[in-house]
């Protein structure tokens, strides 16, 4: 079983994916993951216009309340989403971040069903900062053209004692 952490970080792509709007602007080889296991694992060294647009999940920060009450903790954990398009036409930008905006929209079907301990743990997910603008080339291994940062705070909460007992297993 993962930790919840790694449970939203899946369930974040799983809405990505399961979007229609989202999967018809990006190909499968163009949905970044950023894992060993994936056929599109780690960022291309060079890109190609075949490689665009792209979307990665990345993770940017975090900011928690151990033992915030007497018997729960809490923690904030920010993903964001980069978007690359490849392209000067800000049409192309625009359309997949209201694909996946929408996507997001869902977020209380998906997030809100998973469990840790026994217990539902997401109790708020939220846009928080969207940038857009050129893509800087010579940081974005030679892509030019739009490109956006989504960035979503992910509210979860847990029994403190369950958090303790974890720290404590052996092999998990």
């Amino acid at each position: 079983m993962h930790d919840p952490f790694t449970l939203v970080y899946d369930a974040l792509w799983d809405l990505a994916e399961a979007s229609v709007a989202v999967t018809s602007l990006v190909r499968v080889g163009n949905r970044v993951k950023l894992d060993s296991v994936a056929p599109t694992a780690g960022l291309k060294k060079e890109v190609s216009q075949a490689d665009l647009p792209e979307i990665v999940l990345a993770l940017t920060s975090s900011t928690g309340n151990i033992r915030g009450t007497s018997s729960s903790s809490s923690v904030i954990r920010q993903y964001q989403w980069a978007l690359s398009t490849g392209d000067m036409d800000p049409r192309t930008l625009l359309a997949l971040e209201f694909a996946l905006y929408a996507a997001l929209a869902d977020w209380p079907t998906v997030l809100s069903t998973l469990t840790w301990q026994g217990l539902g743990f997401v109790k708020r997910a939220n846009i928080v900062s969207a940038e857009h603008g050129e893509s800087d080339p010579e940081r974005n291994r030679g892509v030019r053209g739009w490109s956006g940062l989504w960035t979503l705070d992910v509210e979860m909460h847990f029994r403190t004692g369950d958090l303790v007992d974890y720290g404590f297993q052996t092999g998990t």
